[in-house]
């Protein structure tokens, strides 16, 4: 019998494995599925490390090896494999009254969601969301247009279609152009989000961005357009090749800016139609806001406004003019109207805006740090009836930055009301961050009161009428140019100004010419870092109360410059250069009307108290004498800031009680030296004591 087994052997198990092993398959085949979804799972884990790895060599410039690629796009094959095996036994699995388990896992979505109310109950909006999704999945074009009236609701469907997408393109990016939008800004905004190289110019940078992209299927959602962008200059591929698709889609308020970008497809975001607009207003304000009929009624003339329509927009302004009516005082209102000078859509820092009331004398306490309260508590009140808003940030830690912002809607209105309403009688000249164009040329000087051309990059004013009348301009503010001394000619006949700011431009040297400007009560040349020098004529602005010279390399300051300012209250000599010489405080101490000084200096200082924030890197030792009467009688706030060597303050026959009667507020912060303050406790009106990182100081026995 073994004899016989021996003989028949090979000849049955070629039989058997032929037959019966692949006959048993049949009664396998879910294990089989299975097994072999896990294995794809497995390799296709493998690949997505593989090709995070790409990608991040890939942003260092390097690229794949031929083998690796060939790999890769064997994974794609057995898994394309694996997904028709797998569909066909589920079809066949389902004809037996079971479900088939879903072992396939697809890879996470790139694209992050953001933040965005519902538009369900606007079936306007969801046609026109649907619309822009069929464009992007099966129309054929790259580059979509979404455009309409600011405020209308382009950049909430643009944001609706990122959190739509997540399964059509592995790679979405949300991009931020805005007014002052250029080539290199959009650039560096894709690097930031994507982790890329950075090149050293615009021409580098396309070709890394162009790199990253060649090799991609993405959708890029560009919002707020305001002037034509070169697509191609960015780096960014518009040509769909083979199973890739490349998608741009963007929003623009004028349909004619992006006539130039290969736009082929354009979708007009209209007003909602009245009976959305109302319900959309509803849910927005609440019914209690609606319970009385005359606020209804005011409601739905509100919410049914037409934007393209002036008239209708007049309407608005009127209805909204009610919340700055009531505002509590003319200073509040006027603080209200000042935030319309900066550009639209523009964060605007809470130092600035303190900056700019102080020096119009909106907000004129009689002691700096009251001045500081008054502003916070005027912008407190400001955000409380919603005309100005918290700014979002970008650490979860920290929700909202330190500046403020206003609703577009709300700005316009401010403007409008400082026009006189609908006198339209240019008091008012805005043109704040629209760049250099057609509107900043028709200014009529000789009728304004007021005129922002800040954030403009001019390198020249405007034209001027050469045999103007210049008595009704007092407010002139230039910041944020390219502007340098030239103007001075020009400015020189503005006789009436008490406010100019000229900070952060490109000025070398303070002319002459400006000294004739008698009336000034604010000039401000912070961040003009080519200036070295103060000229003596600057003595004859003898109204000058808040003086800005912070961020400029002014070193040496004329004897007698700053005393013959008798009506200074504010000083900022925060310059890149560091003063060394004691003759500054000399003459500060003559100012009977000071209020704050921010200096920063490098020396030892024998004599003269001083005021506010002083920044010394090597005093050694501050004496008090009797020398310069009492000028300091109404300080109530005294600030000792970073004096790395000082270790005491001596008083020579003289009490803290006659220097500092009112001193309420004292701050000692970064003296790492000082061993005591013994000498605050004679000051009779001290409330607050702060020391801060003032390693040495002892307590007194």
């Amino acid at each position: 019998m073994a004899f016989l087994m021996q003989l028949v052997k090979p000849i049955l198990m070629p039989v058997y494995n032929l037959i019966f092993k692949h006959a048993a398959y049949p009664f396998k085949i879910s294990k089989n599925v299975k097994d072999f979804r896990e294995a794809t799972n497995d390799l296709h884990a493998k690949s997505k490390d593989v090709q995070d790895h790409i990608e991040i060599v890939e942003r260092q410039g390097m690229s794949a090896s031929n083998e690796v690629q060939w790999w890769l796009g064997r994974v794609k094959t057995i898994r394309q494999q694996e997904e028709q095996i797998g569909c066909k036994y589920d079809q066949r699995y389902k004809i037996f009254g079971c479900c088939a388990p879903n072992c396939f896992q697809r890879a996470p979505s790139s694209v992050q969601e953001m933040p965005c109310s519902s538009t369900a109950q606007q079936p306007s909006r969801v046609a026109m969301l649907q619309e822009a999704l069929r464009c992007i999945t099966n129309d054929p074009v790259g580059v979509i247009e979404i455009w309409g009236l600011g405020g209308v609701g382009k950049t909430h469907l643009l944001t609706e279609i990122n959190n739509s997408s997540s399964g059509m393109h592995p790679l979405i990016l949300f991009v931020t152009a805005s007014k002052d939008c250029s080539v290199r800004k959009i650039q560096d905004e894709i690097v930031d989000k994507l982790h890329l190289c950075k090149g050293n110019d615009v021409r580098s940078q396309a070709k890394i961005i162009f790199k990253f992209f060649s090799k991609r299927t993405f959708l890029i959602l560009l919002d707020d357009i305001w002037d034509r962008i070169d697509l191609h200059e960015v780096g960014i591929p518009l040509v769909s090749i083979n199973q890739m698709r490349r998608k741009v889609v963007l929003t623009t308020r004028s349909k004619n800016v992006c006539g130039l970008m290969e736009v082929r497809k354009y979708i007009n975001v209209a007003c909602l139609p009245n009976d959305e607009a109302w319900h959309l207003f509803k849910d927005k304000v609440g019914l209690e806001t609606l319970s009385s009929p005359l606020i209804e009624a005011l409601a739905k003339e509100l919410s049914c406004c037409d934007k393209d329509d002036p008239l209708c927009m007049e309407s608005v302004f009127r209805q909204l003019k009610f919340s700055y009516d009531r505002l509590r005082n003319d200073t509040l209102r006027q603080c209200f109207l000042t935030c319309s000078l900066w550009p639209e859509d523009k964060e605007i820092q809470m130092e600035a805006l303190a900056e700019c009331w102080l020096g119009l004398g909106l907000v004129d306490e009689r002691d700096i740090h009251k001045s500081n309260i008054k502003v916070h508590s005027i912008i407190g009140e400001l955000k409380a009836t919603c005309l100005l808003e918290n700014c979002e940030g970008i650490n979860p830690s920290k929700p909202y930055t330190d500046g403020v912002k206003r609703h577009d809607m709300v700005r316009g209105m401010a403007l409008w009301i400082a026009c006189g309403c609908d006198k339209s009688n240019d008091k008012w000249v805005v043109h704040a961050g629209v760049g250099v164009n057609s509107s900043t040329n028709t200014i009529d000087w000789s009728k304004a009161e007021c005129i922002s051309l800040m954030w403009n990059k001019m390198t020249d004013l405007p034209p001027i009428d050469p045999n103007p009348c210049f008595r009704r301009l007092r407010i002139l503010d230039l910041r944020w140019n390219m502007l340098d001394q030239r103007i001075f000619v020009a400015i020189q006949s503005f006789t009436a100004l008490t406010y100019l700011n000229l900070s952060c431009n490109r000025f070398t040297n303070i002319a002459k010419e400006l000294c004739t400007l008698v009336n000034l009560e604010y000039l401000s040349f912070s961040s003009n870092p080519l200036i070295y020098e103060m000229p003596e004529c600057l003595r004859k602005l003898t109204k000058l109360k808040f003086l800005n010279l912070g961020g400029t390399n002014i070193g040496l300051i004329p004897k007698g410059a700053i005393s013959s300012l008798k009506a200074l209250e504010v000083l900022d000599l925060r310059t890149l250069e560091k003063f060394s010489t004691t003759s500054i405080f000399v003459e500060l101490c003559t100012l009977s009307n000071l209020k704050a000084v921010h200096i920063q200096c490098m020396m030892t200082l024998c004599e003269g108290p001083y005021i506010s924030w002083i920044f010394v890197v090597a005093m050694v030792q501050i004496e008090v004498r009797d020398n310069f009467g009492k000028p300091f009688e109404n300080l109530s706030m005294l600030k000792l800031g970073s004096l790395m060597n000082l270790r005491e303050i001596p008083w020579k026959e003289i009490s803290a009680l006659a220097i500092f009667p009112r001193l309420t507020q004292l701050h000692i912060v970064n003296c790492p030296e000082i061993q005591h303050i013994s000498w605050a406790t004679y000051c009779p009106c001290l409330e607050y004591v702060d020391v801060s990182f003032c390693h040495n100081m002892k307590q007194e026995a």
